[in-house]
């Protein structure tokens, strides 16, 4: 066991270390986490961690599967950043053993906790998580990283993915994939040495997002509308938002602020079916966080924008 907890230690230390990255790029910066109030993601987790005194000798550790729910229950704005209050409900199967101890156990766990998100307004939006403790953030303790923005640049399929390695004993490397308006997708990470080893898979297996646009994970009927997309975003002074509606109708598009606010009417009228691009200026509306939302027949679109003045 203290080997195990001896790897536990020297894996929270590397998180500070210096990481190597290759990030594939094709468009503009798109919301990758799209933090919102009540948004909740649901991840199956297979992971573990074992130590050895000697090879394959005296081993200890644990392997863990089930699910974990991440939440955003609550948020709090200072000064150029916003400080998201992130719930982590757990329900696992756990086995650990010990055999210096000749422990060996099997055990469930449903318990939860809570932990701070610090996003800062300014670029892409930077994204700090409070700690390092895998029990209270088992998935995405990558956040720790100080160079994890919100706002990344996705391929043709809307994908980020961001493979990075960790040296230390052992060498720590890292598959993390986000989807655009969905959040992180995937998260796996393995270190292996000759006595010291771990890995963690994490899935995507729900999202409930209230204020994002449909994803790879929702499926739409042929008749529904899309709000396409809002280029560029972020913006500074105007910006094009896209949408497109396949019978006639009326579309209203208005812009809301972080609390609900609406402080713009974008567009409110009959239009045919098609492809339509409709230009924004918000001239009097400060920098921040905005959602633009239409209305089409009984169906609501949702895509969030970033004003940077």
């Amino acid at each position: 066991m203290k080997t195990f907890l001896l790897y536990l230690a020297i894996l929270f230390q590397l998180h500070g270390n210096t990481v190597s990255r290759n990030v594939k790029t094709y468009n503009q910066p798109r919301d990758v986490f799209p933090l919102a109030l009540n948004h909740s993601w649901i991840y199956t987790l297979q992971s573990g961690a074992k130590g050895c005194q000697s090879f394959a000798q005296d081993c200890s550790g644990s392997d863990d599967s089930g699910s974990v729910i991440y939440s955003v229950i609550d948020f709090s704005t200072f000064g150029d950043s916003i400080w998201w209050s992130i719930k982590v409900i757990r329900t696992l199967q756990v086995h650990a053993f010990d055999q210096t101890r000749n422990y060996d156990s099997t055990y469930s766990i449903h318990d939860s906790s809570t932990f701070i998100l610090y996003e800062k307004l300014t670029n892409n939006h930077q994204l700090v998580a409070e700690t390092v403790n895998k029990t209270i953030n088992p998935i995405w303790i990558f956040l720790r990283e100080h160079n994890i923005n919100r706002y990344q640049e996705t391929d043709s399929t809307g994908s980020a993915l961001l493979s990075f390695s960790i040296s230390g004993i052992p060498t720590v490397n890292a598959t993390i994939e986000f989807h655009a308006d969905t959040g992180l997708v995937n998260n796996k990470t393995s270190g292996a040495s000759i006595l010291l080893n771990s890995y963690l898979i994490a899935t995507l297996s729900k999202s409930i997002l209230t204020t994002v646009g449909e994803s790879q994970y929702s499926q739409k009927p042929p008749n529904a509308p899309v709000l396409e997309n809002i280029f560029p975003n972020p913006f500074n002074s105007s910006s094009v938002i896209s949408f497109s509606i396949p019978i006639s109708d009326e579309v209203i598009v208005r812009a809301y602020n972080i609390l609900g606010e609406r402080v713009a009417t974008i567009t409110n009228g009959y239009y045919s079916a098609g492809v339509y691009n409709i230009s924004w200026s918000p001239n009097n509306l400060p920098s921040g966080i905005y959602f633009i939302k239409m209305n089409y027949k009984k169906y609501i679109e949702l895509r969030k924008c970033l004003i940077l003045k």
